[in-house]
């Protein structure tokens, strides 16, 4: 991680725990930052490189990843093309939204945290209700 004004190396993510290193992410108020690897996701505090909290994915594989506004919860986007909504403070799943046939290449929440869009490699576009658990409308992309 660098600083953008110096251009210096704020710290490096140990190899072990970014894996293929497939997402990085920082949240909206730039205090944290989320890496993905082989078997899940980290966040880490931005100021100290302190890992704050690990999400283990079991048998997912994570393709994109997003941190909510508030920075109580993750996005996590599986080549599985499932979308999964993790909490931080605990570490457990939220939401499971299937809803994608291939590999999620982007997740984004809304500036409220109230919903979240996710992008596929089968060429939609999903916006999530995440107080519901479910797809709002999906669209197709051409190309």
């Amino acid at each position: 991680v660098w600083r953008a004004r110096s251009g210096l190396c704020c710290f490096t993510i140990p190899s072990a725990q970014s894996g293929c290193g497939s997402s990085l992410v920082c949240s909206p108020n730039g205090c944290f930052l989320a890496s993905a690897n082989n078997g899940g996701c980290n966040v880490w505090g931005i100021a100290d490189a302190e890992c704050l909290s690990t999400i283990v994915l079991g048998s997912s594989t994570p393709s994109a990843t997003a941190l909510a506004p508030d920075g109580k919860s993750i996005a996590v986007g599986t080549y599985e093309g499932a979308v999964q909504v993790w909490s931080l403070s605990d570490g457990k799943l939220v939401h499971n939204l299937s809803g994608h046939s291939a590999a999620v290449w982007s997740v984004v929440f809304g500036s409220t945290g109230k919903w979240l869009a996710s992008t596929s490699f089968d060429e939609s576009l999903v916006v999530w209700c995440l107080a519901a658990g479910r797809r709002l409308v999906a669209i197709h992309l051409d190309g």
